[in-house]
């Protein structure tokens, strides 16, 4: 699959070394771009604006000096943005990197199309952290020109997909660049990558022992010292006294006991499927009870603007005597491409567009089975730029409570291209009349 074409002719091998925070800094990434690779950093490892714009000043000039060195173009850098709600300065952020025309910017936490754009204006580039498919189609309606496929093992914000999955998920509907995470440390690791689909690897606690990383040495030393049955993924610790800890670094012993903490974005242990590359061998502190499962409740039929009748078939039960819940999802393909076919005029076989399926979802309250049939209403929940959400109610006739309800996530994508593109205005019409809010 190809990269953008900015990054042709600069990398000697495909790999980005990812952004740790309290970890990666200036030092790291010229380093990495005198190597061929890509560097970066997190913003968030400068707190003030100034700061910032500094750091960026460094490793522009240490840049130029590796190309008129070399007579090639150097490797792009990337930086980090953490487009969360709580990054009460994100606009001071990306308008230093918009100034110093960054030619990566690495979000997580969020995909929002104007920053996107922002970037776009000058010329630079977006890849978004992923962890899962729904992710995914966000990231790919907001515009991005890369996903980063956070898989199980990777660090900061973890996923916990297999990375196989993963990545063969995401490839069924974006064929642009995409990057895997997940506890890789060796070339072999980066040639698996990009066997099963990726275009480069993003490496992380490989680059924590190196004499540039800014994390204090009883620490790289506790990386190297460790294996994977030392790691662990740490839940609900996002900041605050979890950063504590982490400055605390007196506490990492050679042992491998320590009060909690790790580093905080892209560095999870190459070891092992941990959150984090430190030890929790001791207590588990700080982290919040967890919240019993909310039970979906079931909607009702006059939740929906749309109904289509379907009948069931004799081996539509399985041997339970009522409709197996793999019919279910049948149901819902069938109402919604029904619909399409009537409404939208969806054109399964010639159509220059095609509508693929990244996400669905069913939960069952009550039994349906043969021979009665079904009654499927149909709503849109969000209709984005391509893609189209609805909320689906399977229901037994004259019953006013489904007996089963499913969600149902739709993206318009060119037949042959197979990337996202808009919603056509005419569709779009179609889709409002079935826009109810639930």
């Amino acid at each position: 699959m190809p990269l953008p074409p900015s990054f042709e002719g600069r990398l000697r091998l495909p790999v980005i070394a990812a952004p740790m925070f309290l970890a990666s800094g200036p030092e790291m990434v010229l380093a990495c771009c005198r190597a061929g690779i890509v560097g970066s950093f997190p913003a968030k490892n400068r707190r003030t604006r100034e700061g910032l714009d500094e750091w960026l000043t460094v490793i522009g000039e240490g840049l130029a000096a590796i190309e008129a060195g070399t007579g090639r173009p150097a490797p792009h850098f990337g930086v980090n943005l953490i487009v969360h709600r709580s990054n009460d300065v994100l606009q001071e952020e990306l308008e230093v990197i918009t100034r110093h025309r960054v030619p990566l910017v690495i979000t997580s936490l969020g995909a929002v199309p104007e920053l996107v754009g922002a970037v776009h204006d000058y010329g630079g580039l977006v890849f978004h952290d992923v962890i899962n498919l729904r992710h995914a189609a966000k990231a790919i309606e907001a515009g991005v020109d890369g996903l980063i496929a956070v898989a199980a093992g990777a660090g900061g914000h973890t996923g916990k997909a297999s990375p196989f999955a993963l990545v063969n998920e995401i490839r069924e509907v974006f064929d642009g660049a995409l990057m895997l995470s997940g506890a890789m440390s060796t070339g072999g690791d980066v040639a698996a990558a990009q066997v099963m689909g990726a275009d480069l690897a993003y490496l992380g606690t490989r680059f924590i022992g190196t004499a540039e990383c800014r994390s204090p040495e009883d620490y790289k030393t506790m990386i190297l010292d460790s294996r994977q049955r030392a790691h662990g993924m740490a839940r609900h610790l996002v900041g605050g006294s979890w950063c504590r800890q982490h400055h605390r670094h007196s506490a990492h012993r050679r042992s491998g006991r320590q009060a909690g903490g790790g580093i905080s974005r892209g560095a999870g242990s190459a070891a092992g499927p941990g959150a984090c590359a430190c030890s929790h061998t001791g207590k588990r502190t700080g982290h919040r009870r967890r919240q019993p499962m909310t039970r979906p409740q079931p909607s009702a039929r006059a939740d929906y603007p749309f109904f289509t009748r379907l009948h069931t078939r004799w081996d539509d039960n399985d041997i339970y005597g009522h409709l197996n819940n793999t019919v279910h999802y049948k149901l819902m393909d069938t109402a919604v491409n029904g619909w399409l076919l009537d409404h939208v005029g969806l054109d399964p076989h010639h159509g220059a567009t095609i509508y693929l399926v990244v996400e669905t979802g069913c939960s069952y309250f009550a039994e349906l089975g043969y021979p009665a049939p079904v009654d499927v209403g149909l709503r849109v929940t969000r209709l984005g730029s391509s893609s189209v959400t609805y909320d689906i109610g399977l229901f037994a006739p004259g019953s006013d409570s489904a007996a089963a309800r499913g969600s149902f996530v739709h993206v318009h994508v060119d037949r042959h291209t197979h990337r996202p593109e808009p919603i056509a205005d005419a569709a779009r019409s179609a889709y409002e009349a079935l826009v109810k809010d639930g």
